[in-house]
């Protein structure tokens, strides 16, 4: 065993951007290699805690002494950097294990990522001995800007320190990290918190690092590319715990697409999901989503300039124009986006025209091109004292203004509380320069360069602004649950077995029997009252219209043994016949749980019956779910809304809430779902209820048996 000479801290850090102390493993001397980096930086850019190197060749490196063993130390690390290869790091890993050092990085590649995973599950082997976390491996490590704690060989400081401010990066690739870096330096945006980059994952990833970087005060924005989430990210908390602090977490996921999964799981070795379950998931939890890198950067300025500013604040638009032309596009381009312009009232109208020297203005307000930069800036002015709220776009051209004395002028106005002030080029030739950006932004105002981009970034803005509303009031939250993943075997349930279980539970159903002759079936429908649907009921059909095994609203005893005689002629004499008392309703409903690889279980709602597959209109959420958010995951599904207007579909729309609410609570007390189809659930506005007719439920075979 070894014995240490370091005396482990009774105060264990939980959190690597805090730590104090910072052990090297194995640095070169060569400070342009990758393994002699870290402890230059740590050493060149000021690291504010204390450093060590760990070498059992050098005798100093870098101008450090070193110390053979990590047990030579005089104090156990907060933090070990393994800049070894793949099989050196399994064995210093070994000893910080040995030590209770916190966290450990490992920068070596030569993982699950090459196919290696034998050495993933010998650091797991290794991890599970102790409380060591792991960072990586196959990462460039992390770093908080402030503390100058480089724990990372990115490229990116060997051009010196990182400009300090409140955006924390975070990325699963390290290239990628460092790109992003790149970006914002070329934008001269605000400077970086804290960066991470978390490479395969094997005991720390997203969730750990948006709570990490989401706990520190330095951080205003969150901002994260990932390739791929695993069963051991929790969204929900990474959620809470970054909205809580009112911290917009801003994900750019790859691998939305069948090749870009492939990509992503080759580079990180974990499966993906559905591209369409990952925009739907993130724009829940986080309340937006990016698709490129460009809107990425774009939403990281934006909620870095209006910090504070977007919570629960009113995201209507007033827009200045110079051009006649530009009011429709912006009217369109804001309807894209579900925007919506501000009425201005009669005083601030006359108030601008008088500045315009119009009296027929609406919004946006094109004020034309012939007025000097002097007469636009009086004309924004007069935009700023007369709005209340929400945004106000300013456009801008070369062609009548002066950039330098209009970000000049712009900044020196007062801007109220409430207004957040966005600069937008007429064109691609009117360029706001790095500098003149930078006098806006210390203004809190931001210039995006093209009208789309800075709607797509209200946009989001705004989609935070709700989601952040929507979670402050959700409620008691119902499919936590279902988020355990059961084992062994898997069969489907009979529609007679799924209905009498629902019925216990209070899930609304027609009255039923399930009968196994002819003669059993008219009795079972004569006993029901006419009219009846008559179904094969053998769990193995999942389709059973297709099979040819449905007959709807049967009205009589003939017509019943007709339907019946039917199917046991394709089913044979031992088929299992289900009949139905027929449900009021002609609006059909879906509502389904599916497991996704990355993701794992989420509820989808949407058209049910026929039109399921003749259209695409589905909602999905993750789990677990609140009320509210149900409910406007129904109306988000545009054939069923609107199937439900008015008061009597508004009754309707809570009914259906509840069932779905009802039908979660039932799949998390039987303890074995894997997954549930219930298609269709009728809703019917003229009585205001909703019953199940159909489903598919697979479950976990226990040793209870297969029913719920």
């Amino acid at each position: 065993m070894l014995e240490s000479k370091a005396v482990l801290s009774p105060v264990r850090i939980d959190n690597p951007l805090k730590a104090e102390s910072v052990a090297v493993v194995g640095p070169s001397r060569d400070p342009w290699k990758t393994s002699g980096r870290t402890l230059d930086y740590l050493a060149r850019l000021g690291f504010e805690g204390r450093y060590y190197a760990v070498s059992s060749v050098h005798e100093e490196v870098l101008g450090v002494p070193t110390v053979e063993t990590l047990s030579d130390l005089p104090e156990v690390p907060d933090v070990a950097v393994l800049v070894g290869p793949a099989d050196r790091v399994i064995e210093d890993l070994r000893e910080c294990v040995a030590l209770g050092v916190p966290f450990a990085v490992a920068f070596a590649a030569g993982f699950g990522e090459t196919g290696r995973q034998d050495r993933d599950e010998q650091l797991r082997t290794e991890l599970a001995k102790g409380t060591t976390r792991l960072i990586g491996p196959n990462c460039i490590g992390f770093m908080h800007v402030g503390r100058s704690l480089t724990a990372t060989f990115s490229s990116v400081l060997q051009r010196g320190a990182i400009p300090a401010g409140h955006v924390a990066l975070f990325s699963q690739s390290g290239g990628l990290g460092n790109a992003l870096m790149q970006s914002l330096a070329a934008r001269g945006a605000s400077g970086l918190s804290a960066w991470a980059s978390s490479g395969n994952e094997i005991s720390t990833g997203f969730t750990d690092w948006a709570q990490w970087l989401g706990a520190d005060p330095d951080t205003h924005v969150l901002t994260c590319i990932v390739e791929s989430f695993s069963a051991n990210d929790d969204l929900e908390a990474a959620a809470t715990a970054a909205g809580d602090r009112g911290i917009p977490v801003i994900v750019l996921k790859l691998g939305r697409s069948t090749r870009g999964a492939m990509s992503a799981q080759s580079h990180t070795g974990k499966l993906a999901g559905s591209g369409r379950v990952a925009l739907s998931v993130l724009r829940h939890r986080f309340g937006m989503v990016c698709t490129s890198p460009e809107q990425l950067l774009d939403l990281t300025e934006t909620f870095d300039v209006f910090h504070g500013r977007l919570s629960g604040r009113d995201q209507e638009l007033t827009v200045v124009t110079t051009s006649g032309a530009q009011v429709g596009l912006w009217n369109d381009l804001a309807d894209d986006r579900n925007l919506t312009f501000r009425d201005l009232e009669p005083e601030a109208l006359r108030s601008i025209g008088d500045a315009v020297g119009s009296n027929h203005l609406g919004n946006p307000i094109d004020v034309g091109v012939q007025s000097t930069t002097a007469d636009y800036l009086r004309i924004v002015e007069r935009v700023l004292t007369t709005t209340s709220g929400g945004w106000v776009i300013v456009t801008a051209t070369r062609l009548a203004h002066d950039f330098d004395e209009l970000a000049a002028g712009i900044a020196a106005m007062t801007i109220p509380a409430e207004v957040r002030v966005m600069v937008v080029p007429l064109s691609e030739d009117d360029r706001v320069t790095a500098a003149q950006a930078g006098i806006l932004r210390n203004a809190g105002v931001l210039s995006l360069p093209t009208a789309g981009r800075a709607l797509d970034a209200i946009a989001a803005a705004s989609s935070w602004s709700q989601v952040q509303s929507t979670r402050a009031n959700r409620g008691e939250l119902v499919g936590a649950a279902l988020k355990a993943v059961t084992t062994g075997g898997m069969c489907n349930l009979t529609w007679h077995e799924v209905a009498g279980s629902l019925a216990k539970s209070g899930v609304p159903v027609p009255a039923s029997r399930a009968v196994r002759d002819v003669d059993g079936v008219v009795r079972a429908a004569e006993e029901i009252g006419f009219p009846v649907a008559i179904k094969i009921d053998d769990a193995e059909i999942l389709h059973k219209a297709d099979a040819g095994g449905v007959f709807i609203g049967v009205n009589d005893s003939d017509s019943a043994r007709a339907a019946a005689s039917h199917l046991t002629s394709i089913q044979g004499e031992a088929a299992t016949i289900s009949v139905q008392a027929m449900a009021p309703g002609k609006t059909e409903v879906l509502v389904g749980l599916r497991r996704d690889p990355e993701f794992g279980p989420v509820l989808v709602i949407g058209a049910g019956g026929g039109m399921t597959e003749a259209i695409d209109d589905i909602s999905i959420l993750p789990l677990p779910v609140s009320r509210p958010e149900v409910r406007q995951a129904i109306s988000d599904a545009r054939v069923v809304a609107t199937s439900l207007r008015g008061e009597a579909g508004g009754k309707t729309l809570d009914a259906l809430t509840t069932t779905v609410m009802d039908i979660l609570a039932w799949a998390e007390q039987q303890g074995n779902i894997h997954e549930f189809e219930f298609n269709p659930i009728l809703a019917d506005p003229a009585t205001a209820t909703v019953t199940v007719v159909d489903a598919v439920v697979s479950v976990h075979t226990t040793s209870a048996g297969p029913t719920p």
